[in-house]
C-alpha cells in the first residue's frame, strides 16, 4: 500500500524532498516507518484472523467426519 499510494508522490516531487531541511526529512522517515508499521500489524491481525477461522473450519470439518464415520474413525489414526 505504501508503494502505491505514498512513495510515487515522493518520487514525482523531487523538488519537494530535495528543499526540506533535516528535520523534516527525519519527520517524514518517521510517519512513513510508523505507516509501514501500522500495514504489518494490520496485516498480522487479517492474518491471525484468518488462522483462527481455518483450524475452527478444519476441527467443524474433522467432527462432522468423526460423526459420520462413528466408531470407523479409529481405523484412520
Amino acid at each position: 500500500m505504501y508503494c502505491t499510494l505514498v512513495r510515487p508522490k515522493l518520487k514525482h516531487a523531487p523538488v519537494l524532498c530535495n528543499s526540506i531541511t533535516s528535520a523534516k526529512g527525519s519527520k517524514l522517515e518517521r510517519y512513513q516507518r510508523k505507516f509501514v508499521s501500522l500495514c504489518y500489524l494490520l496485516f498480522l491481525r487479517a492474518f491471525a484472523k484468518l488462522r483462527k477461522a481455518t483450524i475452527s473450519f478444519v476441527k467443524s470439518v474433522l467432527l462432522l467426519v468423526r460423526i459420520e464415520l462413528g466408531s470407523d474413525w479409529t481405523d484412520f489414526h
